[in-house]
């Protein structure tokens, strides 16, 4: 008996002595040792004593997408404390950054973050919402939901990107208003944008000042005031292609990673500015004056103001005596009266009496565009 209890305290003192040998050695037991840092190109430099295991630094210089770490001039493979890969602006000037040496790696002792959502709406370009439904857009107007095409040139739905093509003439501009407060015109903010290439490109500063991302051997992208609105920018040269995958623009100086994106929600903010009525849409009058007739328009509801009607000719009105011959005629418009909101047919003396039946015989929308 006394064998066994002498054998039991003695596994017991180890087991804790262990315990606190680990805890030293991984918290407190190991001195910090103050390295350097330098940068030089994309090449981050960390010197000081050899085979120290708990290092700290202050950085002179932000880390960049691709750039690369060495470590008293032997290459490391730096990621934060979780083990994920770094993100652009993980590092910034000025930062004080405590690190593991782990053999080849170094692990940062620090978080990385939670993506925020982003203030340009349809930023993802690897599947962005498209109600109007074409592949290529050439003409100056809108094109994938809330950004339009502002000069000549092409813009296309590539494989997971955009394309957006310069001819050799002209300059190519592709822009979004954004949505946005005046509230955050002076908040700094991160604007950031994946390109076909791999490469995360990413500028901060204040959009009253303009943040212009110009290391892009293609063009230069800017998140500036576009005369009196926020808004976003991307120019090709001429005769330059630009292949943006995604876009992003979030409060404070560094960016936080891509958020998931979600089609079905995205689609719900596009639908404020612009909505489809499809070929065939039916309705049947729900007010007739002698000037006019009113038909009921749930499309409308949710759009963030009164929407003008775009194609309006595809509209065919039929007297319900006769549903075999569309009648002549008519204009339409929107009519909003509080809650509800009507399409309405205008034409003096049109000379139903009973009720009025409407359908598209192609596609109409329903712009509300800022």
């Amino acid at each position: 008996m006394l064998v066994l209890l002498f054998l039991y305290f003695h596994s017991l003192i180890i087991s804790q002595s262990n315990l606190c040998e680990h805890y030293l050695d991984n918290i407190a037991g190991q001195p910090i040792a103050e390295y350097t840092h330098s940068k030089s190109g994309t090449i981050h430099k960390l010197e000081g004593p050899e085979k120290a295991r708990n290092i700290v630094f202050k950085a002179t210089g932000d880390y960049n997408d691709g750039d690369t770490w060495t470590l008293n001039n032997h290459p490391v493979i730096v990621t934060y404390n979780g083990g994920e890969e770094l993100l652009p602006t993980a590092v910034l000037v000025g930062d004080v950054v405590q690190a593991v040496v782990m053999e080849s790696k170094l692990r940062l002792m620090l978080q990385k973050p939670t993506p925020q959502e982003s203030l340009i709406e349809n930023g993802h370009f690897v599947n962005p919402i498209n109600q109007r439904g074409k592949t290529d857009y050439t003409t100056v107007g809108y094109t994938i939901d809330r950004w339009r095409l502002d000069s000549l040139g092409t813009v296309s739905i590539g494989s997971n990107k955009i394309i957006l093509t310069a001819s050799s003439e002209n300059t190519l501009y592709f822009s979004q208003l954004l949505n946005v407060t005046d509230k955050i015109l002076d908040k700094i903010m991160t604007f950031s944008v994946l390109l076909a290439n791999g490469s995360i490109y990413y500028a901060t500063g204040t959009i009253r000042e303009g943040i212009h991302i110009t290391n892009i051997s293609s063009g230069w992208i800017s998140c500036y005031m576009i005369n009196t609105r926020p808004g976003i920018l991307f120019t090709a040269g001429k005769g330059l292609v630009l292949e943006p995958v995604a876009a992003k623009l979030e409060p404070g100086n560094r960016f936080t990673g891509w958020p998931v994106w979600d089609y079905g929600a995205e689609l719900e903010k596009c639908r404020r500015y612009f909505r489809t009525m499809v070929k065939y849409d039916a309705w049947s009058s729900i007010g007739i004056m002698p000037s006019y007739i009113d038909f009921p328009l749930s499309n409308a509801y949710g759009m963030r103001d009164k929407p003008t009607i775009i194609n309006a000719e595809n509209f065919d009105l039929f007297d319900s005596k006769d549903l075999n011959t569309a009648l002549e005629g008519f204009t339409f418009s929107i009519a909003v009266f509080g809650l509800s909101v009507r399409l309405r047919a205008t034409k003096r003396n049109h000379g139903i009496t009973g009720s009025a039946f409407l359908q598209t015989k192609d596609k109409i929308y329903l712009s509300s565009e800022l």
